[in-house]
């Protein structure tokens, strides 16, 4: 009975997991894309930016649903860990993504003030 209740908690997990990255691919990026084409006058820089936040989003909720599949403590599950590291490195270069944002907003908050 306890191991059905874990595998229960855990599916639900995983759908709740893509759920939230469909809302983000849906409803969060569209936006998000409209105020860089507002604010970058480069159309090709704003769908390349985007590509990549998409590309990350993909690699954080698969991520997550792997890490909510090994809960349950099955071996066959568990191969699907093999993954984990690419993951993992596409994951820590989304960090660099960050500071480049954060720094394409100094700069065009810095072009903006004169």
């Amino acid at each position: 009975m306890a191991e059905s209740t874990v595998w229960i908690v855990a599916i639900f997990s995983v759908i709740f997991a893509l759920f939230g990255g469909h809302i983000l691919l849906t409803k969060v990026l569209p936006p998000l894309k409209k105020i860089l084409s507002s604010v970058l006058k480069d159309e090709n820089s704003v769908g390349s930016l985007v590509s990549i936040l998409i590309v990350l989003v993909a690699v954080i909720v698969l991520g997550k649903v792997l890490e909510l599949l090994a809960v349950p403590g099955n071996a066959t599950v568990n191969m699907l860990l093999v993954i984990q590291p690419g993951l993992d490195v596409i994951n820590d270069f989304g960090m660099y993504i960050g500071y480049l944002i954060l720094g394409l907003v100094i700069v065009i908050g810095l072009k903006n003030w004169k």
